[in-house]
């Protein structure tokens, strides 16, 4: 590592790894429920690190692994194609912001319960607001 940006990104890297690859075998919306799941416990596991996904550029290999694989899911929502890109930083924006409340001061006064239902109401957004993005909807959204 050659200066203190690329130990950061290093740290991101090592932070993104630990999310399991987008697999086929469940619903689109299952596979980003998934995915949010998945970054929470990463937030748990290191809440002093965690905040650095929001902080740096996403332009690591894991990086670039996890928006293909969040582009893969929105395919297979039938989210059109002009819309991908907008829609996987709003999802993952959303999720890593709700990740990072958790295991921060943020939401400090909140139970754990109740962080569990935001969650569960984010999937529900999702489902949602992904409707009018698909292809099979009639016209998409610009």
């Amino acid at each position: 590592m050659a200066n203190k940006s690329d130990l950061l990104d290093g740290l991101v890297e090592l932070l993104l790894e630990e999310l399991p690859p987008v697999t086929v075998q469940a619903s689109w919306l299952e596979q980003l429920t998934g995915l949010a799941h998945a970054l929470r416990e990463v937030a748990r596991r290191h809440p002093a690190t965690f905040p650095q996904l929001l902080q740096l550029p996403a332009g690591t290999p894991a990086a670039r692994r996890v928006r293909a694989g969040v582009h893969q899911v929105l395919r297979a929502a039938e989210v059109a194609d002009e819309h991908l890109e907008r829609l996987e930083r709003i999802l993952t924006s959303a999720a890593l912001g709700l990740a990072a409340g958790e295991v921060s001061a943020r939401f400090a006064g909140h139970s754990r319960r109740a962080l569990d239902e935001d969650f569960r109401a984010l999937a529900i957004l999702v489902e949602a607001g992904i409707q009018p993005f698909r292809t099979g909807n009639g016209e998409s959204r610009p």
